[in-house]
């Protein structure tokens, strides 16, 4: 999954920072967090369903080759929700909407 992902340009590493960008302490160190996270990111890359779900986001991607986001496309935003929801359920999903306005 990782070759996909680099091939749209996101690294593991890019991925992590923009975690943190958006992190909110709730008692672990920063340390703790970001072993955590790696440890999820791990797991959750290698997940089929996971799998299907960013591989048709880069489906999407690469056949509308579009340069901004139009308002009328909401399918993006769909497998966004759908990847929050399945890893970390409702909360996930409000997550997942908070962040992404």
């Amino acid at each position: 999954m990782t070759d996909i992902l680099e091939k749209l340009g996101v690294t593991r590493g890019e991925l992590a920072n923009a975690a943190f960008e958006l992190y909110v302490s709730h008692g672990l160190t920063e340390k703790e967090a970001k072993e955590r996270f790696n440890t999820l990111l791990e797991k959750y890359l290698s997940d089929a369903n996971v799998k299907a779900l960013l591989l048709a986001g880069a489906l999407l991607d690469e056949e509308l080759d579009m340069k901004d986001d139009p308002v009328y496309l909401v399918a993006d935003e769909l497998l966004g929700m759908d990847i929050a929801d399945y890893i970390a359920g409702s909360r996930g999903v409000f997550e997942f909407v908070r962040y992404d306005k």
